[in-house]
């Protein structure tokens, strides 16, 4: 009870967990149920193991000619001055090239895992002010399309 997993297509909060089922309350607040028989023939990943904070990933892509040095710790310093971060787990920022874009993942931990959805969209308003601010740029419409474009 309480943590948030993922079985099959199906991701959110254990509720119950019955003689033939789990329940799941999804970020949509529905209710799933899933028989026993599913979870065991797939595999479960599991967020938060029942402790109350779980790291949230957050993904933002920025056109290549973007400062990436100014971008990650634009990154940093709105996950650390949230006062709902929890701060004495890591928060980190992970770079990756993609062939239209650069790919940060903003990776830090929510005082509450519950909040994971407000969480995680407070960090993307606020990054994108502070983007704003200093006018990086996105990758554009037509570098999307001819990457993927054969």
């Amino acid at each position: 009870m309480g943590d948030r997993v993922r079985i099959g297509d199906y991701y959110g909060e254990v509720v119950n967990y019955g003689l033939r089922e789990v329940r799941l309350r999804t970020p949509s607040d529905d209710t799933v149920t899933i028989p026993h028989n599913t979870a065991w023939n797939h595999p479960i990943a599991n967020a938060n193991s029942g402790q109350l904070e779980a790291q949230i990933v957050t993904d933002f892509y920025f056109a290549h000619e973007a400062d990436i040095e100014l971008v990650s710790q634009l990154l940093y310093q709105v996950a650390y001055s949230r006062r709902y971060t929890q701060l004495k787990r890591p928060i980190t920022v992970v770079i990756a090239e993609q062939p239209w874009a650069t790919h940060l993942k903003l990776k830090a931990y929510p005082m509450d895992t519950r909040d994971e959805f407000v969480y995680q969209t407070d960090l993307i308003r606020r990054v994108k002010r502070a983007c704003a601010r200093h006018q990086l740029p996105y990758p554009q419409a037509a570098a999307l399309e001819s990457a993927e474009s054969p």
